[in-house]
């Protein structure tokens, strides 16, 4: 995945219904938690292998 041009940034948030615009404007973000200790959860993703399944941490 790449980041896209400020264009298709643009006309992908206007193509969105007034509703969500607002919601994406007006809600808050969440911290960058550097510190796995702050969290009150560990998100894993799981990636097939050719052996079985590989677990990840979803955040590094």
């Amino acid at each position: 995945m790449t980041p896209g041009s400020a264009e298709d940034n643009a006309a992908d948030f206007l193509g969105r219904s007034p509703t969500a615009r607002g919601e994406a404007l007006l809600g808050r973000q969440s911290p960058y938690l550097t510190d796995p200790a702050e969290r009150d959860h560990t998100r894993l993703r799981y990636e097939r292998t050719g052996t079985g399944w590989e677990r990840l941490r979803l955040w590094s």
